[in-house]
């Protein structure tokens, strides 16, 4: 199988669509050029041609006629374009294809059709997106195709590993996770409180999907004690439906006494996370921190 595209600067646009198609077909050969007579000759148009024609398999946003845009607004570039007659069979579902198009595909396509999706809400802070890390395989200043190829194929190398890392953890968040949010969602005495007897942090973000209710998870750590963590606001990192108490804030020697809790070990500054020695001193906390039950103020 042959995919071409085109030659001269990447993008990430061109590089995670090639990275779709190596996982489809890991002995690809790319050929790269803006040559009709050398690209249309491949199996696989991507990014170059001025064509979009699923069928024949042809990949290219860049005609004037080209209008295809997601429910969100966002125009489909190459990238996405691949996903969309791709992804689902990559994942095996369609739920899990669209959510990777949620998180990944739809920033990249937005970058590349020049259109900003980031806010920065700290002034003088930035932020460092898939499009940026891409653009810096990129040889600066450099008109030596040796070069520029070699980093076009670390770039995709970089690229294939990433979309195969998160391929796998999208499924194991529909395979795994939900049916465990939603057990703990039925299961639990309070619903505000949930309680998993495994949990990993990828699974924070679908809490809210699931449940308006929900405030904190407890669940166990690595070190053998119990963690109550707070749930994000759908859509959100670091906006949370609830914090610990804004006293607890960097607790530690102390969080036991200060927190009424015996077993209490320590808070994080942020008020997002503490632990305690046992499930039921973390289920202590979540009550107080629910302001079910007051606890003592420094």
């Amino acid at each position: 199988m042959i995919a071409s595209t085109h030659d001269g600067r990447f993008h990430a646009d061109e590089i995670f669509a090639l990275a779709v198609l190596k996982l489809i077909y890991p002995d690809l050969k790319i050929v790269r050029s803006r040559d009709e007579n050398v690209y249309k000759n491949a199996d696989i148009i991507v990014d170059v041609g001025h064509v979009y024609d699923p069928e024949k398999l042809i990949f290219d946003h860049h005609q004037r006629s080209f209008t295809l845009k997601r429910e969100s607004g966002i125009p489909y570039a190459s990238f996405g374009l691949v996903w969309k007659q791709y992804g689902e069979s990559l994942c095996g579902s369609s739920q899990t294809a669209e959510y990777i198009d949620s998180v990944i595909v739809q920033a990249i396509d937005a970058d590349d059709n020049g259109i900003d999706i980031y806010e920065t809400k700290i002034e003088g802070v930035g932020f460092h997106t898939l499009s940026d890390i891409i653009e810096s395989f990129v040889p600066r200043h450099v008109n030596d195709d040796d070069k520029v190829q070699k980093g076009f194929d670390q770039a995709l190398d970089f690229a294939t590993s990433y979309m195969k890392r998160q391929i796998k953890l999208a499924k194991e968040l529909f395979e795994v996770a939900l049916p465990n949010i939603r057990n703990a969602i039925k299961v639990a005495e309070d619903p505000r409180i949930l309680i998993f007897n495994k949990f990993d942090k990828t699974w924070l973000n679908f809490i809210a999907r699931e449940s308006e209710a929900a405030q904190f998870v407890i669940f166990p750590t690595h070190r053998k004690t119990w963690a109550i963590r707070s749930v994000p606001k759908r859509g959100q990192k670091f906006e949370y439906c609830k914090l610990l108490p804004a006293e607890w804030a960097g607790r530690q020697k102390d969080f036991a006494d200060i927190s009424d809790v015996q077993d209490a070990l320590y808070c994080h500054n942020g008020c997002f996370l503490a632990e305690a020695n046992s499930l039921e001193g973390a289920e202590k906390l979540a009550i107080i921190a629910m302001g079910d039950r007051i606890s003592k103020v420094s």
